[in-house]
């Protein structure tokens, strides 16, 4: 990508932007074809081609788009369900508290956020803004049917333990139509903040007790010596010296008979045996 500072401190120039809209998604989410899929393909999508083979409303960009630099203590945007006791509501009241909600129970809430790839976010009037969680491939339906601002009824799926799991309250909505559109409650496995179990002093094993979830151990290999490696292998084979196997293994010779010795080779041995006796006593040697 070709970058122009124009000398100001707080934008840059980029020539040739991402196509990207903040309302639709990336582009990958929009169409199903490159370019040359759609030309080649027989399949027509409406999609695909509007976006591929016709003028947008608002005119082909020829203009470089100028972005805003973050600030150093800018924080990113990134999903917050946390709320301070008082934020959002008049003098004197306070939000409900985690340990007052209840699993099973219905609320009217408020939807503040749709993410990519977390969900729904539903502030209830409570501590935590609740998430009901949908995948990558279902968030574009979800853009579609769930507007920022709207108010929900939903119910209280799970209660976690805050601070060990980003999104301590699940929810669900209460129209079946709007939850089928999402991801199925049980199937959902809520992501773990493993920075704030790091300060806690938790460890790996701590944090899978902790969630019932298993841990997975890595498997490091050494770097070796191939070279030494092969000789090992053509030096120690048939001796039964491996250094690679957890135990000795017994010599070749010990589990792998002398052909000579195999039964069928003692009856060959002695037939001929009694051919040559024969041939002796008819040529009279």
């Amino acid at each position: 990508m070709n970058i122009e500072d124009k000398g100001d401190d707080e934008y840059m120039d980029l020539p040739d932007p991402q196509v990207f809209d903040a309302e639709k998604g990336p582009l990958e989410k929009r169409i199903q074809r490159t370019f040359d899929q759609a030309v080649k393909d027989d399949i027509v999508d409406l999609r695909d081609t509007e976006y591929w083979f016709s003028t947008p409303e608002e005119n082909w960009n020829s203009k470089p788009q100028r972005v805003h630099f973050m600030a150093q203590d800018e924080e990113p945007l990134t999903p917050q369900p946390w709320h301070p006791p008082q934020e959002g509501l008049p003098a004197g009241d306070e939000r409900i508290a985690f340990t007052e909600l209840e699993e099973g129970r219905v609320y009217l809430g408020m939807v503040t956020d749709v993410w990519l790839y977390h969900g729904v976010q539903v502030d209830i009037g409570g501590e935590f803004d609740g998430l009901i969680p949908c995948t990558e491939d279902q968030w574009e339906l979800a853009v579609d049917h769930i507007d920022v601002g709207e108010v929900v009824m939903v119910e209280v799926h799970k209660m976690r333990q805050p601070g060990l799991y980003r999104w301590p309250l699940q929810l669900k909505f209460c129209v079946k139509g709007l939850q089928d559109l999402m991801t199925p409650p049980d199937e959902y496995s809520c992501p773990v903040d493993h920075g704030w179990a790091i300060e806690q002093g938790w460890s790996a094993e701590d944090i899978a007790d902790a969630t019932g979830r298993e841990l997975e151990v890595p498997t490091y290999f050494m770097p070796h010596d191939e070279q030494k490696q092969a000789e090992d292998i053509i030096d120690g084979y048939g001796t039964g010296d491996m250094y690679w196997r957890a135990e000795r293994s017994e010599p070749l010779e010990d589990y792998i008979d002398d052909p000579l010795e195999e039964p069928v080779g003692q009856q060959l041995a002695r037939r001929q045996a009694e051919a040559d006796a024969a041939a002796a006593d008819l040529l009279g040697l």
